[in-house]
């Protein structure tokens, strides 16, 4: 039962607060309100105007997937995106492509179309299995990010809002850190920032099923466990928002 499982990863993810840090408690207002104004959330918890471009790349991304054609391409969409963007290619390191104010358009499948997702089974920061079979039924937001990647961190808010808006529907945020560092790095950033949806450090097999080449990465899985969309830079909110209330339409026998 949905009901009885974590959602989060700490304690206050899903409480409603004061004047915390937290995307789910009383900073969340705050910072939704920043990212619309293409603000980001710095790695030190302070915001900074967004400078950085929307598609970052893993540090360990070499590493984890020695395909040089897949760099290749992204290479070739990060180009393709700055000149999109009218040249200008400011970048913060490790990132590269269009600017995070510049919302990634979305595009459901029609349910024919639909290929399986391909399953998984990750620990939590708590060590309780993650998997994707134990969804089967709901629609899944399954979402590839790092703490370092701007574009990223202005997506959780709105991730934040849309398990605590539909995950009693039927609906949940899986979040797949890729920091090369694992809970290292994330566990601190989950403690000033706690999400209200289980987090969980993807591994070589996860973005290599998933063809992850830059993020922030997003993948909407309908009820019966197909990929419907599969979206890589920061999605437009609103058509994110209108596909999830779509999807959650649909039956676990179809639409």
């Amino acid at each position: 039962m949905r009901g009885q499982k974590a959602r989060g990863n700490s304690d206050d993810g899903e409480k409603d607060g004061g004047e915390g840090d937290g995307f789910g408690v009383g900073g969340f207002q705050a910072e939704e309100e920043r990212a619309s104004e293409g603000t980001v959330v710095g790695g030190d918890g302070g915001a900074t105007k967004c400078g950085c471009p929307a598609l970052c790349y893993p540090a360990d991304g070499m590493a984890r997937d020695s395909g040089t054609g897949r760099h290749l391409l992204a290479a070739v969409a990060a180009v393709a995106a700055v000149i999109a963007g009218g040249g200008d290619s400011a970048a913060a390191p490790g990132c590269a492509g269009a600017r995070a104010s510049a919302a990634v358009k979305l595009a459901v499948a029609e349910p024919e179309d639909r290929k399986p997702a391909p399953p998984f089974s990750l620990p939590n920061a708590s060590g309780h299995e993650v998997s994707l079979d134990a969804h089967r039924g709901e629609v899944v937001v399954l979402n590839f990010w790092a703490t370092w990647c701007h574009g990223c961190k202005q997506e959780l808010p709105w991730f934040v809002r849309f398990e605590k808006e539909y995950g009693s529907r039927g609906m949940t945020v899986i979040g797949a850190s890729t920091d090369a560092d694992g809970w290292k790095s994330v566990t601190p950033y989950l403690k000033k920032k706690p999400l209200n949806y289980p987090v969980v450090i993807a591994d070589e097999a996860l973005t290599s099923a998933y063809g992850l080449g830059a993020m922030p990465m997003t993948v909407l899985i309908d009820r019966q466990g197909r990929i419907a969309a599969t979206y890589t830079g920061v999605v437009d909110r609103a058509a994110c928002d209108s596909a999830i209330q779509s999807l959650l339409r649909e039956t676990a026998a179809g639409p």
